[in-house]
């Protein structure tokens, strides 16, 4: 699983500095609270590398907010569908999208 390094070093590193995720959060680095979506039949990326980066962000409390609450702090929510789901759903439409929506609001629009 790779991420791109992005910020302020962006322009002099673009397409240079991929890091592994795993790496900076065994490091101590802390990441916002996070709503994560995963189509369970990914065939791009498969379900099992969000399932074990999950894992780790719970093993090393990785999310800044998570020392006060884990459930208040990462929301993690495997559904039907694979890369790029495509799901015509209303706010209202099941109880993950309620929830998510909830926290979404919690977190970074209030």
């Amino acid at each position: 699983c790779f991420l791109k390094l992005f910020g302020k070093d962006l322009e002099t590193l673009l397409g240079e500095n991929d890091i592994h995720p795993e790496d900076v959060i065994a490091t101590g680095a802390k990441l916002p609270p996070m709503l994560i979506v995963h189509g369970v039949g990914d065939t791009v990326v498969p379900v099992e590398g969000t399932d074990k980066f999950v894992e780790l962000v719970k093993r090393y409390k990785s999310i800044s907010t998570m020392d006060m609450n884990l459930e208040d702090s990462l929301m993690y929510v495997r559904i039907p569908g694979g890369h790029e789901f495509d799901l015509n759903l209303g706010v209202n439409d099941c109880e993950w999208v309620v929830k998510g929506a909830d926290f979404l609001e919690r977190h970074w629009i209030t």
